[in-house]
């Protein structure tokens, strides 16, 4: 009997080891995908972090940009007020200026008006 390995070789036996080689190629070509596939899963990785550190980072500017403005909001709104407060003292200080001449002018008028009825009866007196 002719052991198995010496008998002549049937389409069957051709065909087999063709699609087992075919089967090998595809099984390299998926480890390789895979391996790329793998490659790129680890780039994305980093892909995503940054995405998210962007999108961190945005928010966080934001915020900072809205607590900004609301601070320079409040330090406007708080100058507006001294400055008002500055304003009216001012116009008060002149005020108070004014009437101290008014006042002055007056006490030097009346004592102008004595000092020279005072003269004048001195002068006239006998």
């Amino acid at each position: 009997m002719p052991e198995p390995r010496d008998a002549p070789r049937s389409k069957l036996d051709f065909l087999y080891q063709d699609v087992l080689g075919e089967v090998t190629t595809l099984v390299e070509r998926l480890e390789t995908v895979s391996a790329q596939l793998h490659d790129v899963a680890k780039s994305r990785v980093g892909e995503v972090t940054a995405e998210a550190l962007a999108r961190a980072a945005n928010a966080s500017a934001a915020r900072a940009r809205t607590d900004f403005e609301r601070s320079a909001e409040n330090a406007k709104r708080e100058l507006s007020e001294v400055v008002g407060d500055a304003a009216r003292a001012a116009r008060e200080l002149q005020e108070a200026r004014w009437r101290d001449w008014v006042l002055w002018a007056a006490i030097y008028f009346a004592s102008s008006m004595v000092g020279g009825s005072v003269g004048a009866l001195i002068i006239k007196m006998p």
